[in-house]
């Protein structure tokens, strides 16, 4: 997964910048990880799960999209630093936790 990277980035705000700036998995990603969770994610041939990539047998395949994701209950009195670190890492937001320009050159 890879973040500002998005299937839908054809879909354009009143603004003349697309909606969807792909940051959406990643985010759910990182935070299972600070929050020692569990991230799953299944479609087509394959699954991944906490970063491991599996492949199910030539006869199987999932039509569609599911995704799972937990959170050590114990790590979410920690949850709003951890999505705000997050944010920060994937340069959505600077240092001030005012958010940036997501598509585009950063400034």
């Amino acid at each position: 997964m890879q973040a500002k990277i998005s299937s839908k980035n054809h879909i354009a705000s009143p603004f003349s910048t697309p909606v969807n700036a792909g940051v959406g998995l990643s985010i759910l990603k990182k935070l299972s990880e600070k929050l020692e969770g569990k991230f799953c994610l299944v479609s087509g041939r394959g699954i991944i799960e906490n970063a491991q990539l599996k492949e199910f047998p030539d006869d199987i395949y999932y039509n569609g999209v599911a995704i799972n994701i937990s959170f050590k209950k114990s790590k979410l009195e920690v949850f709003q630093e951890a999505l705000m670190e997050t944010k920060l890492e994937l340069g959505l937001i600077n240092r001030a936790r005012n958010f940036k320009e997501v598509i585009g050159d950063d400034v």
